[in-house]
C-alpha cells in the first residue's frame, strides 16, 4: 500500500495533510501492518511511533512542544473505507486501463458537493421508486469534467441498477434536442426568432404528436416553441428542415449513439425517438457555449449568431408546457437550460450552460421502468439548479456582433416586414444571405363604410369602400389562435351580395381528421359506438358548412364546425362545403 493510499485508509485525508504523529505511525506501520487492528498490539505500535517522534526531536526536525503534542495524539481506532468520490469514473478508467493510479480533472470540493446533492435528492426520489441518477459537470473552456456522478452506488443496500454508469448510458433523448434544431434552422435562414410556427393537429403516416397540455395555440413564435418545448410545432419544424439533414448535424455534434438512418427515426427524432448519452448532450451544449468564447477553436456546424439566439431563448424563465409539475426556478444567475422527458416517464433530463460550465442531469431507473410524475422539470431540473448554485457565479455570453445583423420584422408574424406591415420590430438575426419570405399574413382588405362586411366591386360602390390592412391567419391556425389571443380580430363576414369568383384562397380547412389518418373508434360500456367528431374552420365566422361522407350528406354546422359521425370501418372520403361553393376534402380510414 502506497503512502497516499495508507493516508486515506487510516486517516481519511491525503498524505500532505497528515500531522507529525500520523506520518510517524504510517512510517513504522509497513514493518508490522497487522499492528493497526483494534485490540491487537496497540501498545507496541504506540511505542514504535513515539520512538520515531523522539528521533525526529533529536535530529531537529521537530521541537519539544511539537513532539509532546504529537505523542498525545491517539492512534486510529480502525481502518477507514477508501474514498469513493467518483466510483463509476474510477471503474470506467480501471476497465479501460487496469489497476493503477489515475490523474483526472475532477474538482474534489465540487465532487463532494455534487455527491451530497445527489444523496439528498435520492432520499426523496427513492420513495417514488426512482432509484438512479447521473450528473456531469464540464468546464466550458477546456471540455474537461469537473464533477462526475455516475449513479447512486452505495446510497442504499441492494439498490437496483446503481452499478450502471449513467453518464455513457444510452437513453431516450426526450425534448433535449429541440434547441439544436432551432439553432440549425436559424443558421439555414429558414426561420427567424419570431417566425410563427403552425400549432394545430398534425398527422404524418399516422404519427400524430401532441403537446404536453393536449391543447393547441394555432401559431407560436419559433423562440417560444423552444422555450415552451411545444411538440407539434417542433415536429413541423423538423419536417421543414428535413430529418436526414438534422441527423447529419447531430452526428457531427458528437451523438454517436444516433447511428441509424433517417427513415428509422422519422419525425419522432425530435421527440425522443433516438437515444443519447448524458456525456453527449452535455458535450453538445458545451461545444455550443465554447464557440461563443473569444478565440474559440470549436468546430461545429452551427454559427455563433444562431447559438447565441438559441441560448437567449433557453434563458427565458417560466416554461410550463412540457411538464405539469412546473415551478419557477430562480438561481440568481442567467442559465440557458432545457428539460426533457421520454415517453412513459422513463427518463428525466435537464441540461444547462453558462460561459463557464455545462451541467447535465439524468434521473430515472436504469432498467427502464417509468414512474408517474417523473419529469425533467420536476426531477432533473432541481438537481441541476442546485449544482449550479454550488458553482461560482458566471457572466453571460457576449453578443457576437460580428455574426449578427439587425433587420426589420413584422411585429405580429416575426417575418421580414412587408411594405404594408403596420408595426415593425428591429431584431438581431444570423448574418447570412438566406432569409424567410416577407410577412404573408398582413393583407389589404376592403370594407363597407361601416366596417361590417368585406366587399368588392360586385356588391359595393368602389368610391365608398374603406381600405384596411388586416392580420389574417389560415382557417385552422385562426381557429386555435383566437382562443388564446383575445386581441386577434377575424375578418368581418362577406357582404351578402359578395361575388367570390375573384376571391383567392380556400376559406375552409378540415382540422380533424387529417389526410390519411387512421381513426380508431371505441365503444362505451353499453356497447354503443362512440363515433368520430369531425372538425373544420372557416374564415367567415358566419358561414355554414355542409358535410358529406362518401357522397352522402350528413349534416351542416355554423360557428364551431364540429359534427359527430359514425362511419363504418374502412376508407372514407369526407367533404366540407360552404354556400359559396368552396370545398375541402380528406381521405381517412376507420378501424
Amino acid at each position: 500500500m502506497g503512502l497516499e493510499a495508507a493516508a486515506w485508509r487510516y486517516f481519511g485525508r491525503p498524505a500532505d495533510e497528515l500531522s507529525w504523529a500520523e506520518s510517524a505511525m504510517l512510517a513504522v506501520l509497513p514493518n508490522s501492518p497487522a499492528l493497526i487492528h483494534p485490540g491487537r498490539n496497540r501498545e507496541r505500535l504506540l511505542q514504535k511511533r513515539n520512538f520515531l517522534l523522539d528521533k525526529l526531536l533529536e535530529n531537529g526536525t521537530i521541537d519539544e512542544i511539537e513532539c509532546e503534542l504529537a505523542k498525545d495524539e491517539p492512534l486510529p481506532d480502525k481502518p477507514l473505507p477508501m474514498p469513493d468520490k467518483a466510483y463509476h469514473l474510477l471503474e470506467r478508467l480501471r476497465a479501460e486501463g487496469g489497476d493503477k493510479a489515475y490523474t483526472c480533472t475532477l474538482d474534489p470540493a465540487l465532487q463532494d458537493r455534487v455527491n451530497a446533492i445527489a444523496a439528498n435528492y435520492f432520499e426523496v426520489y427513492h420513495s417514488n421508486l426512482v432509484d438512479n441518477m447521473g450528473i456531469l459537470v464540464v468546464d466550458v473552456h477546456t471540455g474537461e469534467p469537473r464533477a462526475y456522478y455516475g449513479n447512486t452506488h452505495g446510497l442504499a443496500g441492494g439498490l437496483r441498477g446503481a452499478d450502471v454508469d449513467m453518464v455513457p448510458a444510452a437513453r431516450s433523448s426526450g425534448s433535449t434536442l429541440k434547441p439544436l434544431l432551432y439553432a440549425a434552422m436559424l443558421q439555414s435562414g429558414q426561420i427567424l426568432p419570431g417566425t410563427l410556427i403552425k400549432d394545430t393537429p398534425y398527422n404524418y403516416n399516422n404519427f400524430s404528436p401532441h403537446n404536453f397540455s393536449r391543447s393547441f395555440d394555432g401559431a407560436v413564435p419559433a423562440d417560444e416553441v423552444i422555450a415552451r418545448s411545444l411538440n407539434v410545432p417542433s415536429v413541423r419544424m423538423l419536417e421543414q428542415y428535413g430529418a436526414g439533414r438534422f441527423l447529419e448535424l447531430l452526428q457531427a455534434m458528437g451523438f454517436s449513439t444516433i447511428n441509424r438512418d433517417a427513415d428509422h427515426y422519422g419525425l419522432s427524432l425530435i421527440l425522443g425517438g433516438a437515444e443519447i448519452t448524458l456525456a453527449s448532450i452535455v458535450g453538445a451544449y458545451r461545444d455550443m457555449a465554447a464557440k461563443l468564447l473569444e478565440d474559440s477553436t470549436v468546430d461545429i456546424p452551427l454559427g455563433r449568431g444562431a447559438i447565441w439566439l438559441t441560448f437567449e431563448a433557453l434563458a427565458k424563465a417560466g416554461r410550463p408546457e412540457e411538464e405539469a409539475s412546473w415551478r419557477d426556478f430562480s438561481s440568481g444567475r442567467k442559465i440557458a437550460w432545457k428539460t426533457g422527458t421520454s415517453w412513459g416517464n422513463r427518463d428525466a433530463w435537464s441540461v444547462g450552460v453558462t460561459p463557464e460550465y455545462a451541467v447535465g442531469v439524468w434521473v430515472g431507473n436504469s432498467d427502464g421502468e417509468g414512474r408517474s410524475q417523473m419529469t425533467g422539470v420536476g426531477y432533473a431540473s432541481p438537481v441541476m439548479f442546485d449544482v449550479f448554485t454550488a458553482l461560482p457565479p458566471s457572466r453571460w455570453f457576449s453578443k457576437p456582433l460580428d455574426d449578427l445583423v439587425p433587420i426589420e420584422v413584422c411585429h405580429q408574424s416575426g417575418l421580414p416586414a412587408s411594405r404594408i406591415c403596420p408595426e415593425r420590430d428591429t431584431v438581431w438575426v444570423p448574418d447570412i444571405k438566406v432569409r424567410p419570405d416577407e410577412c404573408k399574413y398582413h393583407r389589404v382588405v376592403h370594407l363597407d363604410a361601416e366596417g361590417q362586411f368585406l366587399v368588392n366591386s360586385s356588391c359595393y360602390p368602389v368610391e365608398k369602400m374603406v381600405e384596411k390592412v388586416w392580420f389574417v391567419l389560415p382557417p385552422a391556425m385562426e381557429w386555435y389562435y383566437i382562443k388564446n389571443h383575445i386581441d386577434y380580430r377575424p375578418l368581418p363576414p362577406k357582404h351578402p351580395d359578395f361575388d367570390s369568383g375573384s376571391d383567392q384562397g380556400n376559406p375552409i380547412e378540415i382540422i380533424y381528421p387529417q389526410q390519411g389518418v387512421t381513426v380508431v373508434t371505441t365503444r362505451g360500456l353499453d356497447g354503443v359506438d362512440q363515433g368520430v367528431v369531425v372538425r373544420a374552420a372557416h374564415t367567415d365566422p358566419t358561414a355554414r358548412i355542409y358535410w358529406h361522407l362518401d357522397d352522402r350528406y350528413v349534416g351542416s354546422t355554423t360557428g364551431d364546425h364540429d359534427l359527430m359521425l359514425h362511419p363504418e370501418p374502412g376508407a372514407h372520403l369526407l367533404v366540407a362545403m360552404d354556400s359559396g361553393g368552396a370545398s375541402k376534402s380528406v381521405y381517412f380510414v376507420v378501424k
